[in-house]
């Protein structure tokens, strides 16, 4: 009504007032700012990193002022705004419940956010339920692991080898699912040399958790091969240094078939099945074997037992092998009295010759 008497009266019409807003209402303040900044840290130093889920974007109620007060697809560019003067808090957003602002943090984030919880949190949105943030992920995790440093990659890799086989959406594009074996998550992060590097360093140095099963995950790769000598001596996780001079002995090494698509459609849990390939090495065998008998861990010397069994006592000097006649660990005396009822007494029965 008044504008029908302004235009009669020739007055210019009442313009609505355009919105004055500048970036997400989540980060108007700084309090706002501040809290969120803080809720992040605790995330970041208060949980372990196996622990993380994406329910962690509750601990951040700011976020639901946003879902309140914005159109969804005004959200991207009042994010773009935010982020472009409070960089600090753009690792927090990739938890964001609207995925315009989730794809905005992920565009947002350099290589100074990197922390092994930032990676993690990043790895984890090619998990994303919204195809273009799963998709931008994947390329700006695989765009900023070169840029990471050593020890920042060597925190987040366990975390990312034991989660990813976890994380499928990453391999439906344009709602199909890809089974080509190049779509895996890890296949594609070690593409990097970087996080190659990372991973050797990391094998060195691990110590607790599942070591043999983090060892076994990347065995199926074969820039491990050249490492396997020095991760036999020198890993201070005994499950990753006897799974190293397995390898080296037997010649092979083994892992567990990741699960394809088609075995997460079958009921219940699928059993991935073992897998094998041949060492691309030729190590120093002597010198592996020696090493072995003279672990302090008895599994270790295990394998040297079980190494005399198969090959013989002409396989390697007797002084490198004398002293575990006197073993008194069980798991290496059976070994020991196995070889010399096989190679010394032979009285072994004739179905166990062959085969032992």
């Amino acid at each position: 009504m008044w504008t029908f008497l302004r235009s009669l009266f020739g007055l210019s019409p009442v313009r609505a007032k355009a919105p004055t807003r500048q970036g997400l209402p989540s980060a108007d303040t700084p309090e706002k700012r501040q809290q969120t900044a803080a809720t992040l840290l605790a995330l970041r130093s208060g949980k372990q990193l196996i622990h993380f889920r994406d329910h962690y974007r509750h601990a951040f109620p700011a976020f639901h002022e946003d879902r309140r007060l914005l159109p969804r697809e005004m959200a991207g560019r009042f994010a773009q705004q935010t982020f472009h003067v409070q960089a600090e808090i753009v690792p927090a957003y990739l938890f964001h419940p609207n995925g315009h602002v989730r794809q905005a943090a992920i565009e947002a984030l350099s290589p100074g956010h990197l922390t092994a919880f930032t990676i993690i949190v990043l790895a984890a949105r090619t998990n994303d339920w919204v195809e273009p943030v799963r998709e931008r992920a994947l390329a700006r995790l695989l765009d900023l692991l070169p840029r990471a440093e050593p020890y920042v990659l060597e925190s987040a890799l366990p975390v990312l080898i034991r989660r990813s086989p976890s994380w499928r959406r990453y391999r439906v594009v344009n709602g199909v699912v890809s089974s080509l074996p190049e779509s895996e998550l890890l296949d594609q992060v070690f593409t990097v040399e970087e996080a190659r590097s990372a991973a050797i360093s990391m094998l060195s140095s691990l110590m607790a958790g599942p070591t043999t099963r983090i060892f076994r995950t990347l065995a199926k790769y074969r820039w491990i091969d050249p490492h396997l000598e020095t991760l036999s001596l020198e890993a201070r996780a005994n499950g990753i240094r006897r799974a190293a001079t397995a390898a080296l002995l037997q010649g092979e090494v083994y892992w567990k078939r990741s699960p394809s698509p088609a075995d997460f459609r079958l009921p219940g849990r699928p059993d991935p099945a073992l897998e094998h390939r041949p060492l691309t090495i030729h190590p120093d065998i002597p010198r592996v074997f020696a090493a072995a008998a003279r672990d302090r861990t008895a599994s270790i010397r295990a394998l040297a037992a079980e190494a005399l069994i198969r090959l013989g006592p002409d396989a390697f000097p007797a002084e490198t092998w004398e002293h575990l006649k006197a073993e008194k660990r069980p798991s290496v005396r059976s070994r020991m009295d196995f070889f010399r009822r096989k190679w010394i007494d032979d009285d072994l029965p004739d179905y166990l010759k062959d085969g032992g």
